[in-house]
């Protein structure tokens, strides 16, 4: 996690799972408390994702954050 102003940045690689949330919701804790969130999450190095891994970013793209990397419904940018 780098922060750049009061832009966060999340660069994550492996595989994202559930078990994996709660050390993300950990990282990036002080962008989730705000309205919209300043955080952008670089998935280009994750070989895999669960379904809640999935849900969880779903959620964070709805309320602002820059999801990219990899090849989710949502994406915008691969």
């Amino acid at each position: 996690m780098t922060r750049v102003g009061a832009l966060y940045r999340a660069t994550l690689k492996g595989r994202l799972s559930a078990r994996d949330l709660k050390r993300l919701e950990r990282a990036c804790g002080s962008a989730l408390v705000q309205k919209r969130l300043p955080l952008e999450v670089n998935l280009q190095n994750v070989t895999s994702l669960d379904e809640a891994a999935r849900a969880y970013l779903e959620k964070l793209r709805a309320r602002g954050a820059r999801v990219y990397g990899w090849r989710l419904d949502f994406a915008t940018e691969l």
